[in-house]
C-alpha cells in the first residue's frame, strides 16, 4: 500500500509519503485504521485527515476496522482557519520523531486512554533501580508470546529519547512522579516484558502495538522470517498500568523514520519543526530545501551511555543497546485472523547468527567498559545533560546551525582555547544557549596561535 501527498507532483516517483506491507490479507490488504492513523501522525496529529484512492477524489468512507485493499492512495488534510501559503493542499509533515508534538488530551479516535481502562490490582511503586524486576513480576511473562524464561523489560518511549520526553512533558503519564534525570523514563507505565528476540525486533521498529477491533494487537511493519508470520495480529492483554499514551509514542517513533525517503526526495518540502517560544515549544511550518532538510533530518549522534552491558532493559543493567544484524526478508503471507497470545504455542530455535547478535564478553571487560563510560563527577554528568539539550535545540531550530560542534569538541579534547570572536568560548552565544550564560568559560590566551584557528589581531 502506497500513500502519496496531494501537494506534490507524482513525477519521478518522488511523492511516496509512506508505504505499508499489505499483510492483513492473503490478497493484499491492510487494516484501514492503522494506515489512517500513521498518516495522521506524519501530518502532525491531523485527526481530521482522510484518504482518497485518486488525486482529488472523494473521501473514503470506510469503517476504522475495515480492510483497505492494496493500491495507491492520497492523504488529505482539510484547510483550517489558518490559510496555507502557496498550494492549499501542501500541508506540512513532521520530518523526524524529534519534531513530533505529543497530542496531550487529544488522543486519536478509538485509542483507549488510561483513565478509561479497566482497573486492576497494582503493585507498590518500585525504585527506578528495581524497575526491570518490577515489570517482570507485574507482567508474569512476555506480553506477546506468554513465555516466562529469559524475558526482558522493554521501554515504550526509548530511554535515549529523554530530551524529547522532557520537552513534551511526558512525565505527567508516569505513575512515579519522583523520577528525575536519567531515570525519568524508568516508570512502570513506560515498560513491558518481552522475550529477547521480540525485544530486539521491537527496538528495531519492526512492530508496534495498535488498536484493531477494540483490542490491543501486535502489528508488524516489516517482513521477517518467523516473528511476523507467528505474531502479526496477535491480541495482547496489556496490563492496566501500561500507558496507552506511551504506546502511541512508540507507534510514532516507529512510523516517523519511514517518511525520511519522502523528505530527502526534495527539492523542497514543507515541514513542521519544533521551535522554542517563551516557556514552551511550538510547531512552526517551514519550507526547506534539500540541504537544510538534510541537517534537520540527519540522525543525531547517540549520547554516551551512563551504563552499558547489553540490550535496553536486559539484566543486569538498565541501559544500553546492542548492535543489530540486518533484518532478512521472508516470503510474504501473514496470518489474517486475530489470535490470542495466551493460546498460541511456539518454540524457539537457535540460529547460526546467534553469536553475532549476542557476542560473548567477559565480566571483567564489561566492568572496565562500564567504568570508562561513566562520568567522573556529578558536575561532568550535569554538563553532559546540558550539552545534549543544547544539541537537540540546535537540530530543532535552523537558526542555531551556525557553529561546528565537532570542531568545538575537538578543541576541548586537545585542551585548546576557544575562538577570539566568541570571547574565548568554543561556540557562539546563540549555539551555547541561555543555560551557559553564567558558566565560567575557559580563559583565552592572546599570545597563543592555533593552526587553523583564530589568529591574533
Amino acid at each position: 500500500i502506497f500513500v502519496r501527498h496531494p501537494g506534490y507532483s507524482d513525477a519521478g516517483g518522488k511523492n511516496e509519503l509512506l508505504n505499508f506491507l499489505a499483510n492483513d490479507s492473503p490478497d493484499g490488504g491492510l487494516h484501514y485504521g492503522t494506515v489512517w492513523l500513521s498518516c495522521a501522525i506524519i501530518a502532525g496529529n491531523a485527526w481530521n485527515g482522510y484518504l482518497t484512492n485518486i488525486r482529488g477524489g472523494h473521501r473514503l468512507t470506510l469503517d476504522y476496522d475495515a480492510l483497505l485493499p492494496k493500491g495507491i492512495y492520497y492523504f488529505y488534510v482539510p484547510l483550517t482557519d489558518s490559510p496555507r501559503e502557496g498550494d492549499p493542499e501542501r500541508y506540512p509533515i513532521v520530518p523526524t520523531f524529534e519534531h513530533w508534538p505529543f497530542p496531550h488530551d487529544d488522543l486519536p479516535p478509538g485509542w483507549l486512554p488510561r483513565s478509561n481502562a479497566p482497573a486492576g490490582e497494582r503493585l507498590p511503586i518500585p525504585a527506578a533501580s528495581k524497575m526491570t524486576a518490577y515489570v517482570k513480576q507485574r507482567d508474569q511473562g512476555c506480553q506477546i508470546s506468554g513465555d516466562r524464561d529469559q524475558i526482558e523489560r522493554a521501554h515504550l518511549c526509548p530511554r535515549h529519547e529523554d530530551v524529547w520526553f522532557r520537552a513534551n512533558n511526558m512525565r505527567r503519564y508516569n505513575r512515579n512522579q519522583n523520577l528525575v534525570l536519567a531515570y525519568l523514563l524508568d516508570d512502570g507505565t513506560n515498560g513491558l516484558a518481552l522475550r529477547p528476540d521480540l525485544h530486539t525486533e521491537f527496538d528495531d521498529a519492526g512492530f508496534i502495538f495498535t488498536r484493531k477491533q477494540q483490542q490491543w494487537v501486535v502489528h508488524f511493519l516489516r517482513e521477517t522470517y518467523n516473528l511476523g508470520p507467528t505474531y502479526h495480529n496477535t491480541v495482547v492483554e496489556l496490563k492496566e498500568e501500561i500507558s496507552p499514551e506511551f504506546l502511541l509514542v512508540r507507534m510514532a517513533w516507529a512510523i516517523l523514520p519511514r517518511v525520511r525517503t519522502f523528505v530527502d526526495s526534495g527539492p523542497k518540502r514543507t515541514v513542521l519543526l519544533r521551535a522554542p517560544a517563551d516557556d514552551e515549544e511550538i510547531s512552526v511550518a517551514q519550507e526547506l530545501g534539500i540541504e537544510a532538510l538534510t541537517k534537520v533530518t540527519q540522525p543525531p549522534k547517540k549520547p554516551r551511555k551512563i551504563q552499558t552491558g547489553g540490550r535496553e532493559g536486559a539484566e543486569p543493567t538498565n541501559g544500553g543497546e546492542t548492535g543489530r544484524v540486518n533484518d532478512r526478508p521472508r516470503d510474504p503471507g501473514f496470518a489474517t485472523d486475530l489470535v490470542s497470545s495466551t493460546s498460541r504455542e511456539t518454540s524457539i530455535s537457535c540460529s547460526p547468527d546467534s553469536k553475532e547478535r549476542f557476542p560473548e564478553t567477559s565480566a571483567e571487560a564489561d566492568l572496565e567498559q562500564q567504568k570508562a563510560q561513566q562520568p567522573a563527577t556529578w558536575e561532568e554528568y550535569l554538563s553532559e545533560i546540558k550539552v545534549r539539550v543544547l544539541k537537540d535545540r540546535r537540530v530543532r531550530d535552523p537558526a542555531l546551525l551556525c557553529c561546528d560542534y565537532d570542531e568545538a569538541e575537538a578543541r576541548i579534547a586537545q585542551g585548546l582555547p576557544g575562538k577570539r570572536k566568541h570571547g574565548g568560548a568554543y561556540l557562539c552565544m546563540a549555539c551555547l544557549g541561555d543555560e551557559y550564560l553564567d558558566e565560567d568559560l575557559p580563559p583565552f590566551d592572546n599570545d597563543k596561535v592555533i593552526d587553523g584557528g583564530d589568529q591574533p589581531m
